[in-house]
């Protein structure tokens, strides 16, 4: 794993500005399903539609914790882990801020040494990598937790400054 500092430094992110988060392997991006303002609303792949608000996330870095939110910017909610879980294939939803490690995110190059392009999202609470769910290229398809492999594209994303 690269660490937060470099990933913060070297990888073109800037913090407090706004993103799209794109699959490398299906090239559909991230959406908060039917537009939803509500708690536990889930993330999922759709695609890209210009100005829509819930494809868009504000990307905070936190300097104590290394980490990183993704705020949605319809709701002005985070991306969440739900009850801080542990388990592969749980899907991801938004949620109200807390700064709990669920809603903490370490974004890191794909490959090792790499500046910008590709990159891995590893939840800081269960050490689990975003993924879309059964390599689907369907849109509407979960985003969820899995253990990471190194050589499955469906678990890199591209970050779009808006």
């Amino acid at each position: 794993m690269i660490s937060s500092e470099y990933s913060k430094n070297l990888s073109g992110i800037v913090s407090g500005k706004c993103y799209y988060i794109q699959s490398v392997a299906t090239l559909k991006v991230f959406d908060i399903e039917n537009e939803s303002k509500d708690d536990r609303a889930k993330l999922i792949q759709n695609d890209f539609i210009p100005l829509k608000t819930s494809q868009q996330y504000k990307l905070d870095y936190h300097e104590t914790d290394k980490a990183w939110t993704l705020e949605a910017q319809h709701s002005s909610k985070v991306i969440d882990v739900p009850n801080s879980s542990n388990t592969e294939h749980v899907q991801i939803i938004q949620y109200t801020r807390h700064n709990r490690a669920n809603q903490k995110w370490l974004i890191e190059p794909a490959t090792k040494g790499q500046i910008g392009g590709d990159f891995v999202i590893t939840s800081v609470s269960s050490q689990l990598v975003l993924g879309v769910s059964g390599k689907s290229i369907v849109s509407g398809t979960a985003i969820e937790q899995v253990k990471e492999n190194t050589m499955d594209v469906y678990q890199k994303f591209r970050l779009l400054p808006i």
